[in-house]
């Protein structure tokens, strides 16, 4: 064990007595789930299923829902088979309620500490147990490998920020990293990356984005068809997963539209929900007509911009939308998943910062399947431009086109965690 694991071991201890003064603040700060907060501490109201368990763990909505057509893949070879995903935020849990395959399970990742880890494997005992992307929690990671559980960690990235932080302790990085017994890849830079750091190659392999093969977003036909009507075939456009920072440009490049367009609708969708009355408050500054989400389930002939303040509807916008920005990408946030909007059939536009999704966007750009921007005014002209074209419907199928080989490599890693798991039967 490294020094610097010792002492965070150390630290966790400590922490270990505060936890739930810990947890308790964090419930008082809307950070925790008011029914469930209790997870985090590893006590549990449900019961392990009496069959085998595969336990995933993300971080957040994105990294979750990622993994529900793996889940289906696995299924469709083995139905018996129950799956537990684990996350730490609130929108996760939301959104997965809707999503979940039959036989999965949704708990509250457990707080990094000595007692609440330990009770955690207890009581789930996993027998294969598979991180997605790059959440690394130290202490849960070598108490599951000490319990001779596989670990696999896939979709693993590791952004240049985060490399340059691990390069002050390779050894502690090599010892974290060792421990799973496959990784996949999303990109070469994260394999250079591990290979700067002291990982041999053979401990890891370049596998893709486990994005890519994610199912499309669900909707409630209902409130399309309702929509729909509402809209009375207005033009529309999307901005998606939008930071601070960006609703402005956003906003501007509208105001742009309106001037050719009057009749144009911006539906806005903030990364994150809660800030949907600061935008709000932002639009009426900038004396645009606008309604909430939240607050108004009616699209209005008179709104010019309508924030969509909620989770899980992105699949209903996307499809009503036929151009898109995906924010996070103008901002530094590295970009948003464009996947979604490429299986709903809606063109892409994003900023230069895609550094999460890198490879796919540079895929999208070379096929002109999506325009790069940078301004209110690149955002307006590009609309403008392109709404009412042709164009745009044949650039969204030759987008899809581009990530179909992406299916197959799902039933190949479904085939080998199944293979796994006979491997721990015997």
């Amino acid at each position: 064990m490294t020094p610097l694991i010792r002492i965070y071991f150390l630290l966790t201890l400590v922490i270990d007595r505060l936890s739930y003064l810990i947890v308790l603040l964090r419930l008082w700060r809307g950070k925790e789930d008011n029914q469930r907060y209790t997870e985090r501490l590893g006590n549990y109201k449900k019961t392990r299923p009496q069959s085998e368990l595969v336990w995933f763990h993300g971080a957040s909505v994105g990294e979750t829902l990622s993994i529900i057509a793996l889940i289906r893949a696995i299924k469709n070879i083995d139905d018996k088979v129950w799956f537990l995903i684990t996350s730490g935020t609130k929108s996760s849990a939301q959104v997965l309620s809707l999503r979940m395959p039959r036989n999965t399970l949704h708990q509250f990742v457990p707080l990094d500490t000595p007692s609440a880890v330990k009770s955690f494997l207890k009581h789930w005992r996993p027998d294969l147990a598979i991180w997605i992307e790059s959440e690394i929690w130290p202490r849960l990671i070598i108490e599951t490998s000490k319990s001779n559980i596989p670990i696999w960690l896939i979709n693993g990235s590791m952004s240049l920020k985060t490399y340059k932080k691990w390069h002050y302790f390779p050894s502690t990085a090599q010892l974290l990293y060792s421990k799973f017994n496959k990784i996949l890849l999303r990109d070469e830079k994260s394999a250079s990356h591990l290979l700067n750091l002291g990982l041999p190659r053979e401990s890891f392999e370049i596998y893709g984005s486990l994005k890519a093969s994610q199912e499309e977003l669900v909707y409630c036909r209902a409130d399309l068809k309702r929509i729909k009507e509402e809209l009375n075939n207005r033009k529309i456009w999307l901005a998606s997963s939008t930071h601070p920072g960006e609703d402005e440009i956003v906003l501007k490049a509208h105001i742009n539209l309106l001037k050719s367009n009057k009749n144009i609708l911006l539906i806005l969708v903030p990364r994150h929900p809660e800030r949907g009355l600061d935008i709000f408050n932002l639009a009426r500054s900038m004396r645009l007509r606008v309604s909430l989400r939240s607050t108004s389930k009616i699209i209005s002939e008179k709104d010019q911009v309508y924030i969509a303040d909620t989770l899980g509807e992105l699949g209903l916008w996307y499809r009503l939308s036929s151009i898109s920005f995906i924010g996070g990408s103008i901002s530094y946030n590295g970009g948003h998943n464009p996947y979604e909007a490429i299986y709903l059939q809606t063109f892409i536009l994003h900023g230069p910062h895609t550094h999460n999704f890198e490879e796919i966007y540079q895929k999208l750009d070379e096929e002109k399947c999506a325009t790069k921007v940078y301004t209110s005014d690149d955002i307006s002209q590009e609309i403008s431009r392109s709404i009412s074209s042709k164009y745009l419907s044949k650039k969204c199928i030759e987008a899809k086109k581009l990530i179909t080989n992406e299916k197959e490599k799902l039933k190949v890693l479904s085939e080998q965690i199944n293979n796994c798991l006979k491997e721990q039967r015997k």
